[in-house]
């Protein structure tokens, strides 16, 4: 047994390098059923880094520290001994309440956050979602031009018990695909590009690929 959890540490200390090696900029944070988008602000777009036994995000001039501990098995961190900065707040006050204390820091307590690195060619998007299902969504790249007309693209309700809505701002969308959280390809019903039938999926948390001339956007829904 106590080979088992010397094991376990050992492989707490590597997860997917990619997760270390890149600097996340987030795009949007969803809390209670409330997406909130980034500053889009090339100056202070909110940063999320990575190294063997910390972690720090930031907004401007206020930020979050920890501590943490990675499970690479289920593609999990556990934050401890946090700290967090919002003595200064002028311009992005929601965001930064929102991102910085109800996500990550939620009064100090350790919290279990689970992730997911999804290639978004040429680069790569990363989620992260906390125990109670809210979820912060970054890419390696700060919102562009390009970016921006991926970030018009989306769906509605969410939570969505039958049909989700697609919208993409005048493009075409060619596909829309919904996945389990381990990545299964899902079957479900689609009368035309704009509506997905969702009401034989089981209750949980999936992922919707939408497929536009300008690229792809992966988002999380809840079906319930």
């Amino acid at each position: 047994m106590i080979a088992g959890v010397c094991v376990f540490q050992a492989l707490a200390q590597n997860p997917d390098p990619i997760l270390l090696d890149t600097n996340w900029y987030l795009h949007e944070v969803t809390v209670d059923g409330t997406t909130y988008p980034s500053t889009g602000d090339i100056f202070n777009p909110g940063i999320l880094g990575f190294d063997e036994d910390e972690m720090s995000t930031w907004i401007s001039v206020n930020a979050f520290f920890s501590e943490v501990l990675y499970d690479p098995v289920l593609d999990e961190f556990e934050t401890s001994m946090p700290a967090l900065t919002l003595f200064i707040c002028d311009i992005y006050c929601d965001l930064e309440e929102v991102y910085l204390e109800d996500f990550y820091f939620k009064n100090g307590d350790p919290q279990t956050f689970s992730y997911e690195i999804i290639s978004n060619a040429p680069g790569y998007r990363l989620i992260v979602t906390d125990s109670e299902g809210n979820f912060a969504v970054y890419g390696d790249t700060i919102l562009g031009i390009h970016e921006n007309r991926l970030e018009n693209i989306g769906f509605y309700p969410n939570p969505a018990k039958d049909i989700l809505y697609l919208y993409s701002e005048g493009q075409l969308i060619s596909s829309a695909t919904v996945y389990s959280l381990s990545g299964q390809q899902l079957t479900v019903k689609s009368e035309n590009p704009e509506a997905i039938d969702v009401s034989s999926l089981s209750e949980g948390i999936y992922f919707l690929e939408i497929v536009t001339e300008s690229g792809r956007v992966v988002k999380k829904f809840v079906k319930k």
